[in-house]
């Protein structure tokens, strides 16, 4: 049973359709894994340029900052931006291997000194990387489950 819409006068479908939960999102189908991916990316992009943009400061200045951000950070930076292209075109190598490469970067840094503020937002991009992992190895499930295609006779 259908009810109308009370602006359009549409049906309306009876079960709301499921939300998106940015927390631990249900990645069962293409559309859910889809976004799970692109927080996955975004978070690549914004680590990539943040990087970038410290490790210019430091090479400016001719200092470490943070202790341990130098010029040669560009090549981490540049690393992050491969990751955040392997991850757009849902690579399950280049999620997988941002995830690491993040969680390890973030361990040392932790023996450095973090604060509050920077442990949650590791946490949050920590979480981006898990999703998108999640995310492209559900669409490969996905797509390898998905029928290949109407099956027309041969002549």
């Amino acid at each position: 049973m259908a009810l109308l819409g009370s602006n359009s006068g549409e049906p309306m479908d009876e079960k709301p359709k499921p939300k998106y939960d940015w927390w631990w999102p249900d990645v069962s189908s293409a559309e859910f894994a889809e976004k799970a991916v692109r927080q996955g990316m975004w978070a690549a992009i914004v680590v990539a340029g943040i990087t970038a943009l410290v490790a210019a400061y430091a090479a400016g200045s001719g200092t470490k900052v943070g202790g341990f951000v130098d010029a040669w950070s560009f090549v981490d930076a540049v690393i992050f931006g491969a990751i955040a292209i392997g991850i757009y075109r849902k690579s399950r190598f280049a999620a997988v291997a941002g995830l690491i490469m993040f969680l390890l970067e973030k361990a040392l840094q932790v023996q450095s000194g973090m604060s509050a503020g920077a442990m949650f937002m590791a946490v949050v991009f920590a979480l981006c990387f898990a999703h998108a992992v999640r995310g492209t190895y559900s669409l490969h499930r996905l797509r390898t489950q998905a029928p290949a295609g109407p099956v027309t006779p041969s002549p």
